[in-house]
Formats: structure tokens, C-alpha cells, sequence
């Protein structure tokens, strides 16, 4: 009993050592760390425009066509990085299908650059306004053609060494991995202050191009846009994460809206590091996770319930997985609400068509837990434009309402509030101005040899950037031209000739004209400078707002109809 009692301790004692010894292992090999680092600057040249800056565009275009292009890209590798500790380097890139499809198979070669540049604003070739960022022939652009010169054109770049890679074919967003460890290990200084070149390896204008977004390609959570991910052989130093703080709703308020937006404070002491937001939100005692790994310091948690409290944390953690738990917040929503309103919309009225007459409009608005009472309720609409003449309370839970809806009202949804004295009882969206464009403006839509000249006349007036707007797809809708609108692309030209394509063409017509989706957001909007302008919204397609979409003056002008030639 003895002896196999000896058994027993030594090996607890073989097993406890091999377990040290592993812990110790584990803890080596847990040194290596990985960062990733964002692009700070990033640019396309392009030998058809060689005095023409893309630094603005929401993509990066190599192309080993008859006018080769080449991109910039810098990172904000910090000063502690030291290229004895570099285990791997990353370069990850994003495709951009949004451009249409993808141009094939396409190889490139990524060097280091030897000269600061500047990354400027995307001015197109067509637009008066002066370039101010690096170009083919300039890496800081000078109206003087002889100031700022690369050594040659296209770029100062180390030739003697380089990375390789290639574009797969078709259009999937990625990430694609390209291994620059050797740049970084024998490059890394040039990288750190002036950042990495990428060209087509042979420039002979043999064909072969392909997009890939850039950091003006916005809309995504995560983001998709290029990233250097650098793992280090011993972890770099880290702060942990700012602690999440000034919430708001803020803790312990009261009298909280039923579809409020919850927002904090967020950041990281170290100035390179990315920082991504877990959100915990609930009941009072039900608090569950509802968002992982998001970018963005605000969250929708939808409609909440009348009377109840709410918990909500934020955990934010940098790059190297460092946490930090925000406090555990509360608020509690109001204790009444607007259970309906009657009728849900209405319009100015114009007596034949012409002339604006001030009609009275009775509204019946119902409450769910409220208390109006007689001579203290209020009702408001949120809108100059709609005039309340007076509200007569028939019970707690319900009122009447005589309002006028005039001219000036704004079009669309508006929040309905009653005001007992002791509390609101707050409704969203209950209400909505329905009103139609009135004037003799025609914009004609072609497709083939199908024409029709749309009077803009009793279309849905919407609200675009608080202008009063007509939708493109209505338009298209009106002209009955073609059946079947989902199936096309969209060329809008403008009375002076300006044509949307000739605005966002980067490798072949269909990189970037609108889609049927597309023409669901995109408005014209009335200025009295200019007549109808074209606008799009800004969530409508990422990185594509302004630079591209700006086909401008479309009174007069008309709406072409393509058939796509690439399938989605």
C-alpha cells in the first residue's frame, strides 16, 4: 500500500511539472500578438488623367489597360514597431462589387514608396475646381507642372524589393490577404513615413483591371476597406480601452421616449489602436447582448414598452482583445403613449388645383394610459406648418383635434405630441403630410428607341435634405418605361449635356451606374439658382454620395434606361 501510494505522488508530482512547464510554453507562445492598423491615406493615379486626383473615390482602381493606374496606400504603423518583432505581415483588401462586377483576374505588385504625398479629394477631370492631391505627374499637386514632380511618373518607389498577389475572378467582397512580412521585416521605415505602392506587374495594356474599396468607402460596420494586420513575436505595448461613459439616455432618466437612441463616449489612449462595442440592453434584470463587435457608438433598440425599465452596459475592446465594462445604466420610458391617430395623413388643400385654401382638418388621437383633461392637453405636430386651432379632451384616453395643415407644411412622417401638464404622452411617426409636386417641369425617360416625356405634374413630394423632392424611380414608374425596372442600369444626363456616366466611369460603363435600388433613394430638389438638381441619400449606396452622383441639372434633361450586361 505503500509502494503504490509512492506511485501515485510521483507521478502528481511528473504531472504537476509537465503542467508548469506547459503553462510556461503556453505563456511564450502567447506573446505574439496581432494589430491592425487602418488606412490613413489611400489614392489611385491614372496616365489618362495625369493631372487629375482620386483621393476621394470610394475605390482603389488597378488597371493594366492602355491607361495603366496605380494606388497609394499609407497606415498608421506607430513609432514602437520595430521590424525585428514583425512574426507576419497582412495587407487586407476588400473587392467592390457595388462598381458593377469585377474586371477578371488581375495580378499586382505592392512596393514601398520613398516620398510623402498627399492624398487630396477625388476631383473629377470634368470639374473646374483645382486638384489638390497627389497625381501621376505630381505628389502634391502644384498649378505649376514643374513643381512637386515624382522623380518619374507614377511614383517614387523602392523597385528592389516588392509583394505580389492577384485579384480572383468575379466579385466577392473578400478579404483577400496579401503576405508583405519581407517589405515590413526590410522596408518597414519607408512604409511607416510614406506607405506602399501597388501597380500592375507589367503595365503593357494588355486588359485586366479590378476595384477594391478604399477608406471612402463608408456604410459598413465592420468597415470594408483596406487594413494592415501586423503579428508581433512579443506582444507591443496596449492601454485598455476608454471606459465607455456620458450615456445617453442618461442613468436614472425618466420620461424616456419609446424609441430612443442609445448613445456613449467611447475611444482608446493609444492613438492607433480600433476600438469595437458589445452592447448588453433588457428589462430591468434581463440584461442580453444585442450587439457584438460593432463600430459605431449609438445603438436602435427599437419601440419599447410604456412605464418600464430599461438596463443597458457597453464593453468596448481595442485590436489586441483588451476590455473595458462600461457602468450598468438604467431609464425609465413614460408612463403613456399614443395608441392612434385619425386619420393618419392629410394634405394642403388647393381649391381646383390652383389656389391654396387654409382648411380646417379633424384629427382624433387616441392614448393608451393617459389622462387627458379639458383645458390642460396641448397637441403639437412638430412643424410650424401645421397649425393646431384648439383639442377638446371626450375622455382620458381621447381627444379631438382641429388643425390646419398649411403650404409650408413638411412633407412626410411627423411625431404627434399631447401635452397633459403633469406628463407627454409622445407618439413617433403618426402622422404623415402627403403632398404632390405642382409644377410644369417635364424630364423625358429613353430606352431604346422608347421615349416618354414625364410631366413631373402629381408626383409624391418627399423631403430630401429638408427640400421638397421628387423620387427618381416615380418618375421612371410614370413613364411606364421599361416593364420591368429592376432589370436596369440608369444614365442620368442633365440640360447641359453632363452625363452621370461620364462622371464615375473608372474601368467600363457599368462600374458604377445606378440600379433600380439605387433610383428608390435618389431625388431631384428644387434651388433657384439651378432649377432640379439630383441628390441621392446618403445611406443609399456607400462611398458613392457626391463624387459620383451629381449629374446636377435635370430640368430638361432626360433619364436613359440600360440594359445590364453583367449579372448580379
Amino acid at each position: 500500500m505503500i509502494d503504490i501510494m509512492r506511485y501515485k505522488n510521483s507521478w502528481k508530482h511528473i504531472a504537476g511539472s509537465l503542467l508548469l512547464a506547459g503553462c510556461l510554453l503556453l505563456g511564450f507562445a502567447g506573446l505574439s500578438s496581432a494589430a491592425t492598423y487602418q488606412c490613413v491615406q489611400d489614392t489611385y493615379i491614372d496616365t489618362a488623367y495625369p493631372k487629375d486626383n482620386f483621393g476621394g473615390s470610394d475605390r482603389l482602381l488597378i488597371s493594366n489597360s492602355g491607361n495603366p493606374t496605380r494606388v497609394l496606400m499609407k497606415f498608421n504603423i506607430p513609432e514602437w514597431a520595430d521590424s525585428s518583432n514583425i512574426k507576419q505581415a497582412t495587407l487586407i483588401i476588400y473587392s467592390a462589387p457595388w462598381t458593377g462586377g469585377a474586371g477578371g483576374t488581375t495580378d499586382f505588385d505592392v512596393y514601398a514608396l520613398t516620398r510623402s504625398w498627399t492624398e487630396g479629394s477625388c476631383v473629377r477631370y470634368n470639374d473646374p475646381t483645382p486638384d489638390d492631391g497627389a497625381t501621376w505627374n505630381q505628389y502634391n499637386f502644384d498649378a505649376d507642372s514643374s513643381k512637386n514632380q515624382w522623380a518619374s511618373p507614377g511614383g517614387d518607389y523602392d523597385e528592389s524589393m516588392h509583394a505580389d498577389g492577384t485579384f480572383p475572378a468575379g466579385n466577392d467582397w473578400g478579404p483577400f490577404s496579401i503576405d508583405v512580412t519581407e517589405l515590413l521585416e526590410n522596408r518597414l521605415n519607408n512604409l511607416r513615413d510614406y506607405g506602399f505602392l501597388v501597380r500592375h506587374p507589367r503595365e503593357d495594356a494588355a486588359g485586366g483591371w479590378q476595384n477594391f474599396a478604399s477608406s471612402d468607402s463608408t456604410g459598413y460596420d465592420p468597415p470594408r476597406y483596406t487594413q494592415l494586420e501586423i503579428d508581433f513575436i512579443e506582444p507591443p505595448p496596449n492601454t485598455p480601452p476608454d471606459a465607455p461613459s456620458n450615456p445617453a439616455p442618461g442613468n436614472n432618466d425618466t420620461g424616456v421616449l419609446l424609441t430612443p437612441t442609445l448613445s456613449w463616449s467611447g475611444g482608446d489612449p493609444d492613438p492607433d489602436n480600433t476600438v469595437t462595442y458589445d452592447v448588453y440592453f433588457g428589462l430591468k434584470g434581463a440584461l442580453t447582448l444585442v450587439s457584438s463587435g460593432q463600430v459605431a457608438v449609438t445603438y436602435l433598440p427599437g419601440a419599447l414598452q410604456l412605464a418600464a425599465t430599461y438596463e443597458w452596459k457597453v464593453v468596448a475592446r481595442d485590436n489586441y482583445g483588451a476590455e473595458t465594462s462600461g457602468p450598468l445604466w438604467s431609464f425609465s420610458t413614460i408612463k403613456s403613449g399614443i395608441a392612434s391617430v385619425s386619420p393618419s395623413s392629410g394634405s394642403p388643400f388647393y381649391f381646383q388645383d390652383k389656389s391654396y385654401i387654409p382648411r380646417p382638418v379633424l384629427i382624433n388621437i387616441k392614448g393608451a394610459g393617459t389622462a387627458f383633461r379639458f383645458s390642460r392637453s396641448q397637441v403639437s405636430f412638430n412643424d410650424e406648418g401645421i397649425k393646431v386651432l384648439f383639442c377638446l379632451p371626450v375622455s382620458p384616453a381621447e381627444l379631438w383635434a382641429l388643425v390646419i395643415i398649411e403650404e409650408t407644411a413638411r412633407p412626410g412622417l411627423h411625431d404627434v405630441t399631447v401635452n397633459t401638464a403633469e406628463e407627454a404622452a409622445v407618439g413617433s411617426a403618426l402622422f404623415e403630410v402627403k403632398k404632390y409636386w405642382r409644377g410644369t417641369e417635364q424630364i423625358t425617360v429613353k430606352h431604346n428607341s422608347d421615349a416618354a416625356a414625364v410631366a413631373l405634374r402629381g408626383l409624391p413630394v418627399h423631403l430630401f435634405k429638408e427640400k421638397e423632392s421628387l423620387c427618381f424611380s416615380e418618375i421612371i414608374e410614370k413613364a411606364a418605361i421599361p416593364a420591368h425596372p429592376e432589370n436596369y442600369f440608369y444614365n442620368l444626363i442633365s440640360n447641359d449635356n453632363y452625363s452621370l456616366e461620364r462622371g464615375i466611369l473608372l474601368g467600363g460603363w457599368p462600374t458604377g451606374l445606378p440600379t433600380w435600388a439605387d433610383m428608390q433613394k435618389g431625388y431631384l430638389y428644387l434651388t433657384k439658382s439651378s432649377g432640379l438638381l439630383a441628390g441621392w441619400s446618403p445611406d443609399t449606396v456607400p462611398g458613392r454620395i457626391g463624387n459620383c452622383y451629381n449629374a446636377k441639372f435635370m430640368e430638361g434633361g432626360f433619364i436613359e434606361v440600360r440594359e445590364k450586361d453583367i449579372i448580379d
